[in-house]
């Protein structure tokens, strides 16, 4: 508990102060932020990952979308994800620019913004 009363660190929590790992103090929301960076840092890996091994797949081969995980046949060379927002127009539409406003910064900032 590095150093600190019981006592001490119960009024920092009730504060909304806390401490990190390395002793420093921390607001929930820094932390909450924190640990947002860290889930989306995975989530995009993942997802790089499942677009890698797409691109990297012949045709005729099936796939995962690199967005959602779906199965399916790679009728192309460069298909990479289920739906482009024509084919698939129900509940979630279009994988490839979710992947695409996932995976790049910018682009992250941006979709964040405008929903």
């Amino acid at each position: 508990m590095n150093g600190q009363s019981e006592g001490d660190a119960l009024s920092d929590w009730l504060e909304g102060e806390f401490v990190d790992i390395d002793g420093s103090y921390m607001s929930e929301a820094q932390l909450r932020t924190q640990a947002r960076a860290r889930n989306t840092a995975k989530r995009v890996a993942k997802l790089r990952a499942r677009y890698k091994a797409a691109k990297a797949a012949r045709v005729g081969e099936i796939i995962e979308c690199a967005f959602c995980g779906r199965r399916i046949i790679k009728t192309t060379y460069h298909k990479a994800f289920c739906s482009n927002g024509k084919t698939r127009k129900g509940a979630g539409g279009n994988c490839k620019d979710r992947y695409w406003n996932t995976v790049d910064e910018v682009r992250r900032e941006r979709a964040v913004f405008f929903n």
